[in-house]
């Protein structure tokens, strides 16, 4: 089982939460802020199996984490960031712990190892990769953003301390107000529409890429069906930002 450091894997939550449905920060690059608030459900993980429910994000690391080391059964708990910043010898402990030997020739992947729609930004070269990710997680930055003192707190009364000691994570509110500016969240609407992969052009907000998704007309957006853009919450992000109906053609105008 590879486990992630539960401040980075909300931030994963915020990017792509799966069959997870939490509440979040009116604007979303605020997510996972404010924690004590995001009390997730998770439904169809497994056919026919009734919905999870969870008091917090931290809650659904926690629980879910917790059965795997409670389990009576043999198992294996891997922490993704020794994978990652100790590759080789992470790799050599768990083949001698199974029985096995490490090869001399030790190949890693760099490529990134997640597939499908909801990853269609992350599998960009310049967004994944073993390089990327190393320089990313190993920004202490990145790892308190958006986290007020109270989320820290939140977080530490949600998870079952015995995990927090036998993998090695902790925080501190030192720490964090060390590396994050005095306001945990400011309206930022262009990193906004960053995220969702969105830009401004001649007045009107359009997809980055908006001749291979479709074309603006008239202020109407007309979504091309045979590539339709893959990223989970494009459509949702031109609600947000009033980009008219995406299928009956107005009108005039032009191309964007």
């Amino acid at each position: 089982v590879v486990v992630k450091d539960p401040l980075t894997w909300l931030q994963s939550m915020c990017r792509v939460s799966y069959t997870a449905q939490f509440k979040r920060h009116p604007m979303g690059q605020c997510c996972p802020h404010p924690i004590s608030s995001t009390a997730p459900t998770i439904s169809e993980w497994v056919p026919n199996k009734p919905s999870s429910h969870y008091k917090s994000l931290p809650d659904m690391w926690s629980s879910w984490n917790k059965e795997y080391f409670d389990s009576p059964n043999p198992r294996l708990m891997i922490r993704y960031e020794d994978l990652l910043f100790r590759t080789r010898q992470t790799t050599k402990e768990v083949c001698e712990c199974v029985g096995g030997t490490l090869t001399e020739k030790f190949d890693p992947i760099d490529q990134t190892a997640k597939y499908g729609p909801e990853h269609a930004m992350s599998n960009k070269p310049k967004f994944s990769g073993r390089e990327v990710a190393r320089e990313k997680y190993g920004n202490e930055s990145y790892r308190y953003a958006h986290l007020a003192a109270d989320d820290l707190e939140s977080i530490r009364a949600d998870i079952d301390p015995r995990l927090l000691e036998a993998l090695g994570y902790d925080w501190s509110e030192e720490r964090r107000v060390a590396t994050q500016p005095p306001d945990t969240c400011l309206p930022d609407m262009e990193g906004e529409m960053r995220r969702k992969g969105l830009k401004r052009w001649r007045g009107q907000i359009v997809p980055l890429d908006d001749e291979s998704d479709g074309v603006i007309v008239a202020g109407g957006f007309y979504p091309n069906k045979q590539n339709p853009r893959a990223h989970p919450d494009f459509q949702r992000a031109l609600r947000r930002y009033g980009i008219k109906g995406t299928g009956h053609r107005q009108h005039g105008g032009s191309a964007g």
